[in-house]
């Protein structure tokens, strides 16, 4: 049997496996429906999403406590990591860009979540003395007696109050302004600040055309978008240090793709042509039709998941939404998000890229509707699909196989379920997979325009998440041990780097500047490395546990029996794919070794499968492009 065949046989394995997830996810959508049918009122969607929260109270403070006050939060310790340790966060959420503290009589037992909470008495008097230490003029009580403290009473409801500590003037609770929703023009204007992000990732790919490399319908349109809300990212942070709000950088950007598309547009619409023509070679056969149809079900299961309800999946919120929430209201990057201790837990360090475009898109629809942000991930989970697509047509697989490995990858259960999660899993994807891709076109083809493209995409990947930091010395070591051509290789390894100094540098440099620490990890040094590596044996059994899951669609077990049977028939062509995913499987095991988790095994079992996410797509490219590219030799 042949390579390209068994890479059929073995890829029509993955889907099938993936498509076993299928009811669970239709169960899901169904138990959400009663959230998506009140669309029109969004209120009723807060409070049924999160039951465990004070939404009412909640809101009412928001409206009647100036933005740069400090609260604190005095809640029972009767459910203190459940109801409470909810309502906290959504204070935090909420409330941004306030700084929140959490008190409750509950007492600390050195887990991860209770070193988010201040273990108090539940006094009025211990709670004036938090009050004073933190310089917080108010206190937001949930579900406990009135402690007579004094000051006003702001804010009286049936589960709380809010009692103002300090003298300045009362606003009375009448007088609370309704929250700000996305208006009926959000179609509209949700197009325009899509429709700039792809106009600027389309000059890159003018520029990369000019140097030899021209990309065409299905990829053109993922490198467009994916390149392009990196660079408006970007352009965003730099705009910022500069002094400009979010206002003006909507505006500036905006104006840039308009000049861009002023110059340019001529030829991008003579270039439409050739893209549209990209697709004719896509026969509409029973298997076709049976692959899109399949393909459109995934990316509407995706959309239902992500976008019409308030974002739910804890760090879609927590941590990214949360961020952008604070940037929209503020108007710029400040200290609320990268330096108020009291809002550690959403990983301050973390770069930017995902926030800034969530907060691109609130600027558009002027309101923090989190109902909507969903789109950006799944046109990023689009993308993915495009990009795979793609990279199999140009390695000269039929179109239908290259619609298998598309699909395979973007219905791999892990994968579709973190783009309806709305987490930075799928954009990291995209842009390692872009980064990798491009790395080896460069290398087999010497295309400086491929060049361009990888080196963007991995200053982009340090710059959507932290294990960027990882992935980027992974490919770059990769491209060593897998090309034959060295030159071009230390070229891609520089080129590579530079852009990732260059884009994400400033960033890490200003948080290390700051002193901002990370709490989830304990310093990186040898000591800590000696004390813990007891934990090796815990993180290596549960990272394969993963890998072996039917969540994974076993790619991971079937990319490893295609490497047996390539061995034992004919040697498979070593590739960059193959050789990243082994050497990033074998870091993220050191990883946790670092872990500040208490216990570390909740750290690595909460979050092993997001971590192992960004490479999910490469044992199916690798089988794809193997299979194809011998078939071609021959």
């Amino acid at each position: 049997m042949t390579q390209y065949k068994q890479a059929w046989i073995l890829l029509t394995l993955v889907l099938l496996a993936s498509a076993v997830d299928l009811p669970a996810r239709l169960s899901y959508i169904t138990s959400t429906l009663p959230i998506l049918r009140l669309w029109f009122d969004p209120e009723e969607q807060n409070r049924l999403q999160f039951p465990d929260a004070p939404h009412d109270l909640l809101r009412a403070a928001d409206s009647v406590i100036p933005r740069n006050a400090a609260v604190v939060l005095v809640t029972s310790g009767t459910d203190v990591r459940h109801a409470e340790y909810v309502t906290f966060h959504r204070a935090l959420y909420l409330l941004a860009p306030r700084s929140v503290w959490w008190l409750t009589p509950a007492s600390s037992d050195g887990t991860w979540e209770s070193r988010w909470w201040l273990s108090r008495p539940l006094t009025s008097d211990s709670v004036q003395s938090v009050a004073a230490e933190r310089r917080a003029s108010f206190v937001l009580a949930y579900s406990i007696p009135d402690l007579m403290l004094p000051g006003h009473k702001i804010i009286d409801m049936k589960d709380g109050y809010v009692v103002q500590l300090s003298a300045t003037p009362v606003i009375p609770v009448s007088d609370i302004a309704p929250p700000a929703y996305a208006s009926a023009l959000w179609p509209f204007q949700i197009s325009l600040g899509v429709l700039v992000i792809f106009i600027l990732g389309s000059v890159v790919l003018s520029l990369s055309a000019r140097l030899g490399y021209d990309a065409t319908g299905a990829e053109a349109a993922a490198l467009a978008w994916s390149l392009g809300a990196g660079l408006t990212s970007i352009g965003m942070l730099w705009l910022n240090a500069l002094g400009i709000g979010l206002r003006g950088q909507i505006g500036l950007l905006s104006v840039v793709a308009a000049c861009a598309l002023f110059l340019k547009g001529r030829k991008w619409f003579a270039a439409s042509k050739r893209h549209v023509g990209a697709f004719r070679d896509l026969r509409f056969s029973f298997l076709n039709t049976f692959l899109i149809l399949f393909f459109v079900m995934q990316v509407v299961l995706a959309a239902m998941m992500a976008v019409g309800g308030p974002l739910h999946f804890w760090d879609s919120w927590v941590n990214w939404a949360m961020k952008a929430r604070t940037i929209f209201v503020e108007g710029h990057i400040s200290p609320a998000v990268y330096m108020d201790s009291s809002r550690a837990v959403t990983l301050q360090d973390y770069p930017l890229m995902f926030p800034l475009v969530e907060a691109w898109l609130f600027g558009w629809i002027g309101a923090p509707d989190d109902r909507l942000v969903g789109l950006l991930s799944v046109i990023f989970y689009l993308a993915l699909a495009a990009m795979s697509y793609a990279a199999v047509r140009r390695w000269r697989g039929s179109s239908s196989f290259a619609l298998l490995t598309a699909i395979s990858i973007i219905s791999i259960p892990h994968i579709a379920g973190q783009a309806g999660s709305v987490f930075a899993e799928v954009p990291l994807a995209v842009f390692t997979g872009i980064a990798a891709l491009y790395l080896t076109e460069w290398q087999e083809h010497g295309s400086k325009g491929a060049l361009l493209i990888s080196a963007l995409a991995g200053g982009f990947m340090s710059w959507t998440k932290r294990e960027g930091l990882i992935l980027l010395p992974v490919l770059c070591a990769a491209s060593l041990i897998a090309s034959k051509e060295t030159r071009r290789a230390w070229i891609g390894l520089g080129a590579c780097v530079c852009s990732a100094v260059i884009i994400a540098g400033p960033w890490y440099a200003f948080v290390a500047w700051k002193g901002v620490v990370d709490p989830a990890f304990l310093s990186v040094n040898l000591s800590t490395l000696v004390n813990n590596t007891g934990r090796l044996w815990f993180i290596a059994i549960a990272e394969l546990k993963s890998l072996a899951s039917p969540d994974w669609g076993f790619v991971w077990p079937l990319g490893l029996l295609f490497g047996l049977l390539s061995w034992r028939s004919r040697p498979a062509k070593i590739h960059l794919l193959s050789v990243s995913s082994l050497l990033y499987l074998g870091l993220i095991t050191l990883v946790y070794v670092f872990s500040a988790y208490e216990p570390y095994q909740q750290h690595v079992i909460s979050s092993i499968d997001r971590v192992i996410a960004p490479v999910a797509l490469f044992p199916v490219l690798w089988i794809a492009g193997s299979a194809t590219v011998n078939a071609g030799e021959r």
